[in-house]
């Protein structure tokens, strides 16, 4: 109870609340798909309404660079596939442009 009240740091855990879980799946899909990549099977990662920074294909990414080091970093193999849909295509475009300034590119 101190910790929520401010008088004792906190342990830097995530806050547990509906993207928890969302979290967990994300990163249990790369895990899968590193075991799948090995056969020759790649991560496909598709976000819809990816306007809003797309999220989730970030942390996807970000995760398979961890677990495949030099793969999603924009080697020839880099064994991802990204997909970013909105409605807006300049949003879309914009964030492919931050993908490659943050080092994430690397996925076809």
């Amino acid at each position: 109870r101190r910790h929520f009240d401010g008088l004792l740091p906190g342990p830097s855990l995530p806050l547990v609340d509906e993207e928890y879980f969302q979290y967990l799946d994300v990163l249990q899909a790369v895990v899968d798909a590193s075991q799948r990549w090995q056969a020759g099977q790649p991560l496909i990662v598709a976000e819809l309404g990816a306007g809003s920074g797309a999220p989730w294909a970030v942390r996807a990414v970000r995760a398979w660079g961890h677990i495949q080091p030099g793969h999603a970093d924009g080697s020839s193999d880099a064994g991802c596939r990204l997909r970013l849909l909105d409605f807006d295509d300049a949003k879309v475009h914009r964030l492919q442009s931050d993908l490659y300034e943050l080092g994430l590119a690397g996925c076809e």
